[in-house]
């Protein structure tokens, strides 16, 4: 099964991700802050990160390098702010999506960056 790591700070958008994930068959795994995530990766591989731009104190940007070290899975970056796309990609994102967003197509928008069964 595609699994997605979700690192996020806040509660309810891991919540709501995690929802819309597992009704479009998708297994999911979250992480609230960079350590968090970083541990999550060595429990298991995912298929796909989504990640929060700004993660309370720490930046997506940021940690995505200590992610690339670890996990050579496609990055997308969620965030609210808008016209940000080309520093994300520029800085190694597979793509970007835009907050507030629908947890019912949530998997539906990330199908683009998952890989094919």
């Amino acid at each position: 099964m595609t699994h997605i790591l979700i690192i996020d700070d806040a509660e309810d958008i891991l919540e709501l991700a995690g929802i819309g994930l597992e009704i479009a068959g998708l297994s999911s795994s979250t992480a609230c802050n960079g350590q968090q995530a970083l541990q999550q990766l060595e429990k298991q591989a995912p298929d796909l990160i989504l990640l929060d731009y700004q993660l309370g104190p720490e930046s997506g940007l940021d940690l995505l390098p200590q992610l690339r070290q670890r996990c050579s899975a496609p990055v997308v970056f969620l965030t609210a702010a808008s016209g940000e796309d080309q520093k994300f990609l520029a800085a190694g994102a597979a793509g970007v999506l835009m907050k507030p967003f629908d947890p019912m197509s949530l998997g539906q928008a990330l199908l683009p960056w998952l890989p094919v069964a």
